[in-house]
């Protein structure tokens, strides 16, 4: 796991790449969550995660909250039927990973 300034600046240009921006507190929940990935899986969570958001009819490149929680509930969906992946969440509902071998 990254310290949070890096995840930030992952996160942030990952989107930007994209054309996207985050509102405020968007960010902070995307980084929150981002924050318990892996760091070897941070750029390929992150790239799902916006080919998912991107599949929709977005009606500005401004990604608010909401939507963001429906995606990552989307992607978590996603990995749950991959065998390679286990979600587990804690009464936060915080993503941590667990790789099986």
């Amino acid at each position: 796991m990254s310290s949070d300034s890096s995840v930030k600046s992952n996160v942030l240009a990952a989107f930007r790449l994209r054309g996207l921006d985050l509102k405020f507190d968007a960010s902070q929940f995307l980084v929150e969550l981002a924050s318990t990935v892996p760091s070897a899986s941070l750029t390929s969570w992150l790239d799902q995660l916006i080919d998912l958001l991107t599949k929709r009819n977005l009606s500005s490149s401004i990604v608010e909250k909401t939507l963001l929680t429906n995606v990552v509930q989307e992607l978590r969906a996603q990995l749950s039927n991959d065998s390679q992946f286990v979600l587990l969440f804690n009464d936060l509902h915080i993503l941590f990973f667990v790789f099986l071998m």
